[in-house]
């Protein structure tokens, strides 16, 4: 790739770099120069082929209107027919001022191009902890959470599990790869502990804690691992902030401590162990449980002069304060998990008397009409008349308020079990949060089984109510077809003139 300081030989023949600044996004040159070259066709054929998609800006200046070129407007034959124009105005032995700009943007596999390594290395090491962790965020945010940088001059490759320095492009098929959801875990965190300081941080200890150092300058490593240890007692105390340089927080365990650090002083001494807890505290488990048991035990063994170090034997004593807590736990939990499939049981009797309600409220609506009817019939048949003559105007009339009761009902009934089913299913819902405070999400989902018994009393309600409703509306539709019917051949026999 490009490098910086190859730049300016390339074009003149005498120069003198006064000012180097890079950043992640960009990069400032401020040099004086003098005796342009005259054959530069070569060497310009290579510049433009290193220039990638950054945007480069290029001012020389010498009193007269500035040169001026840009990358992203200019190609290399009009540059070329510009230069000589300069060249045959120019003045050998006259200082020019030449300003170099580039705008450095996130290339394919999350790369961004570093073309200074030594003022780059400057600026990540001289910036404060809270601009440190902020770029580092801002910058995974933008590269989806893998960072990538090709650095100029670097002699060997150094980095994280996400945030990588590199030589070269990789290989197609070698880029470095990771499964970290930054979102999700910081979600997780969120729940036990409260950092503050940086925008809408997503950076983690693992980002900042170096698999491999390379040939980064022994200052840029200390920078990452005093940032990674910042993050790392920001996530064990309950709560901390950022401010410049400095640590604020307090940690609430057996003592409480009120922490006030200045990051610059701190020693990475324990940077392991608290690495080997935050590791612990994401392998699954209740994080509440677990926090709780990391502060208390750091409250007890932490130095006193400092209150951070910690001896590398607090990790196993967690370790071994966990597995007491389970045991002395494990019944209570047991007790928590028969309770809760006592609960389950009662909602599927629940859900069977929400069917039950609806079920007898249609036997007694078709008893009362069908009684009705039968009744009306017998009292016919019995006095040795026609059965059709039972439907008088009178009689058709109370037939039909019968139904008409019977189908208001029929929507008052279903309404109810409407209700009921909206009941049971926040019941069923506000059992689950209850829960929530003593079990793990992935332990209740478990237990109920993934709610395949709570669906299928839903499905239940939802189908008894399917078949009750067709099989009430269908017997009054019968019944008012019937009633009709009859009513029109008895008026037909009354009009009827007799032979």
């Amino acid at each position: 790739m490009l490098v910086l300081s190859n730049l300016l030989p390339l074009f003149f023949e005498h120069h003198q770099v006064n000012e180097i600044k890079e950043t992640v996004e960009l990069l400032e040159l401020k040099s004086i120069c003098k005796n342009p070259k005259n054959n530069v066709v070569n060497t310009l054929s290579t510049f433009f082929q290193h220039l990638y998609t950054d945007h480069w800006q290029v001012a020389i200046e010498d009193g007269d209107d500035p040169f001026t070129f840009d990358n992203w407007v200019e190609d290399l034959s009009s540059f070329l027919e510009r230069w000589e124009h300069l060249l045959n105005n120019y003045d050998e032995e006259d200082e020019c001022k030449v300003t170099v700009t580039v705008h450095k943007a996130v290339h394919d596999i999350n790369m961004t191009f570093v073309y200074d390594h030594d003022a780059f290395m400057h600026y990540l090491t001289q910036i404060k902890a809270i601009d440190f962790i902020g770029v580092f965020s801002r910058h995974l945010i933008k590269c989806k959470g893998m960072a990538i940088f090709v650095v100029a001059s670097l002699s060997k490759r150094a980095g994280s599990n996400t945030v990588h320095f590199l030589e070269n492009i990789p290989p197609i098929g070698t880029k470095p790869s990771s499964d970290v959801d930054h979102t999700k875990t910081w979600e997780r965190l969120k729940s036990v502990c409260q950092f503050s300081g940086v925008e809408d941080s997503i950076l983690l200890p693992s980002d900042l804690k170096l698999e491999s150092k390379g040939a980064l300058p022994p200052k840029l490593i200390e920078k990452f691992e005093k940032c990674a240890l910042v993050l790392l007692l920001s996530i064990v105390a309950d709560f901390m902030t950022i401010r410049e340089n400095k640590l604020i927080g307090k940690l609430n365990g057996y003592k409480t401590f009120n922490l006030d650090f200045d990051i610059p002083q701190l020693s990475t001494a324990s940077i392991d162990t608290y690495y080997k807890i935050y590791l612990w505290l994401l392998t699954g488990g209740n994080l509440q449980d677990k926090i709780g048991i990391v502060r208390n035990l750091i409250s007890l063994n932490v130095d006193s002069n400092d209150l951070y170090t910690l001896p590398d034997a607090v990790y196993h004593s967690i370790l071994s304060g966990f597995k007491v807590y389970e045991r002395q736990n494990i019944k209570q939990y047991i007790e928590l998990r028969n309770k809760m499939y006592d609960q389950l049981m009662g909602f599927n009797e629940k859900a069977g008397k929400i069917v039950e309600t609806f079920a007898n409220s249609f036997q007694k609506s078709a008893l009362a009409v069908v009684s009705l009817y039968a009744s009306m019939i017998v009292v016919r048949v019995l006095s040795a008349k026609d059965v059709k003559g039972a439907f008088t105007l009178e009689a058709t009339m109370l037939s039909l308020a019968f139904l008409l009761i019977s189908f208001v009902y029929f929507f008052i009934s279903r309404w109810e079990v409407r209700q009921q089913r909206l009941r049971y299913t926040e019941s069923y819902n506000n059992m689950k949060c209850r829960n929530e405070d003593l079990l793990t999400k992935e332990d209740i989902t478990k237990i109920l089984n993934n709610d395949r018994d709570y669906k299928a009393d839903l499905a239940l309600i939802d189908g008894k109510l399917q078949e009750y409703s067709v099989l009430w509306l269908l017997l009054l539709a019968i019944l008012a077809t019937i009633t009709l019917l009859l009513f029109h051949l008895n008026q037909r026999d009354i009009y009827t003139p007799t032979l």
